[in-house]
């Protein structure tokens, strides 16, 4: 189940990367600066912000995974207990902040274009 939850999360953020316009490094002829349209710098920042999403659910994975052995091997030991549950609640509201983050744009783009056909 978890294998299947990380799978379809990888699949929507690599669905979601080729959405925009890529980086594909600079011209040939490129004789100055490395950008030369508003497109290459919008694909290099959505490069940057798709690593840091994957970087994101790496991360939440593991401290996911790090509270609930903590919680499993507290043996009764309430202070380790309460830290593993907070752990867990801190990981969950940060992976419920991060999926509406992931939504909004979809949302607003939905509502721009609403009056076009």
């Amino acid at each position: 189940m978890i294998i299947h939850f990380l799978s379809s999360i990888v699949s929507r953020l690599t669905e979601k990367a080729y959405a925009y316009p890529r980086f594909t490094g600079p011209p040939a002829d490129a004789g100055g600066a490395p950008i030369k349209t508003v497109n290459e710098a919008l694909g290099i920042i959505v490069a940057v912000i798709d690593l840091a999403q994957v970087v994101f659910w790496i991360l939440a994975a593991g401290f996911g995974l790090y509270a609930a052995y903590l919680y499993l091997f507290a043996r009764g030991d309430k202070e380790s207990v309460t830290t593993a549950r907070r752990m867990l609640v801190y990981t969950a509201v940060s992976i419920l902040v991060a999926l509406i983050a992931y939504g909004i744009p979809s949302i607003i783009v939905n509502f721009v274009n609403l009056g076009t056909p």
